[in-house]
């Protein structure tokens, strides 16, 4: 459910930051237009907000920046630990991880990730959507920021790539984690009751607004 890859990103919890700033070369196009990518997030954003992987916060800040009741959900403690550190009181983190968390007493209105729902693998996407929809209310929103790709085409063209320019922690990562396809991802969105739209914002990163029906 994600946690396997836990122990990465402890040890990046520390240079995150610099890291989303585009100041490591290999993660740039992934990382580009990262403030406006958190931005566009938040602006589809309302009401009562679950937000998983919090990592450092940033997308966070955002969202109360809008004012909005905002539950974080983050499974490194370090992590934790540093968003705790830029949001002070302003918001709960809790332990926990897409699949396994602490359920919400209400309804939500909006439930918010970037950069990681590709810890789980496509059958486990289908399990958290299928739970996020008993969360939500009516027109409620899920609204995903993640690397994902149009074809499986398009997807093995851009780990070759990232190889032949050297690029070998972000091949790396391509191969070891469960990136999916549009097609893939609305499929499981519509199955579930949800009308799926994506907006691209780089090479890698989409949005994808999911409202329920």
């Amino acid at each position: 459910m994600g946690r396997e890859f836990l122990n990465i990103f402890e040890k990046w919890a520390e240079n995150y930051d610099s890291t989303v700033e585009g100041h490591d070369q290999e993660y740039e196009e992934v990382f580009r237009n990262y403030e406006g990518i958190l931005q566009a997030v938040a602006n589809r954003s309302s009401g009562s907000v679950i937000e998983f992987g919090v990592g450092t916060g940033n997308l966070t800040k955002k969202l109360l920046e809008k004012s909005l009741a905002v539950t974080g959900i983050e499974p490194s403690s370090p992590m934790r630990k540093l968003a705790a550190g830029k949001l002070g009181e302003s918001v709960t983190l809790s332990d926990g991880d897409f699949l396994a968390f602490p359920a919400p007493k209400e309804k939500v209105d909006t439930i918010v990730s970037t950069y990681a729902f590709h810890h789980l693998t496509d059958k486990e996407k289908e399990l958290a959507i299928r739970n996020y929809s008993n969360l939500l209310q009516t027109d409620g929103k899920i609204v995903f920021a993640d690397t994902m790709f149009e074809t499986n085409e398009s997807f093995q063209e851009t780990i070759e790539y990232a190889k032949q320019h050297k690029f070998f922690n972000l091949a790396e990562d391509l191969e070891r984690e469960y990136y999916t396809t549009i097609p893939v991802l609305k499929n499981l969105f519509e199955q579930n009751g949800f009308e799926a739209t994506f907006e691209r914002f780089n090479h890698f990163v989409w949005i994808v607004e999911a409202t329920k029906q």
